[in-house]
């Protein structure tokens, strides 16, 4: 529950958030004057949808799909838009609110639900162990990374030139060809790879 007031202006209706948190259902205003919730520096225009904004002291959030819409199109063009209008306002790389405040909140639902949540993080250590692995594997084995090879420097096997280089040899990996060799040169077994979750 917030605390608003609201006031009537002859170009449309405002509601001004002073804390907490309001929920709205917009009908479509079509022609009809805009209608606006102010919560500190940020002011949101709808044109019709439902929403909710909240307020903490100088913390304001507005919902994600509010705020950048429910496509990909759509949310991809408001944060490019919200970059480009920071730019312009400020003359450095950023992003302006309410896009900025609902990317914070797109990035936190996505690491809390997608990549931090049991299954993904077993995934994750999996993939972590299988990089690893492959690491390993061509540090002893200098000599089987195809750049090394044909520049003719093969460094020593177990060097930190070697390490380097199988790190770099490694990352360029696609996943596929990364699972591949898990099985023909670490003995995993298919069963046991990583997977998308």
């Amino acid at each position: 529950m917030g605390s608003a007031r609201t006031a009537s202006e002859s170009l449309g209706f405002t509601v001004v958030l002073e804390r907490g948190d309001v929920a709205f259902s917009v009908p479509k205003r079509g022609n009809r004057a805009p209608f606006r919730v102010q919560a500190g520096d940020v002011r949101v225009e709808v044109v019709g949808t439902q929403f909710k904004v909240s307020r903490n002291g100088q913390h304001v959030r507005v919902g994600v799909r509010d705020v950048v819409g429910n496509r990909g199109s759509e949310q991809i063009g408001t944060f490019v838009l919200a970059v480009l209008e920071a730019i312009d306002r400020t003359g450095r790389v950023g992003m302006t609110e309410p896009a900025a405040g609902a990317l914070a909140d797109f990035r936190a639902f996505n690491f809390e639900r997608i990549y931090l949540r049991p299954a993904a993080r077993r995934q994750a250590e999996k993939v972590i162990r299988l990089l690893r692995g492959l690491v390993d594997h061509f540090s002893d084995a200098p000599h089987r990374i195809p750049d090394a090879v044909r520049s003719g420097s093969v460094p020593v096997a177990g060097s930190d030139a070697a390490a380097a280089a199988a790190v770099h040899y490694v990352s360029g990996m696609t996943d596929r060809f990364a699972l591949g060799l898990g099985v023909e040169l670490l003995g995993w077994r298919p069963e046991d790879l990583p997977r998308g979750v």
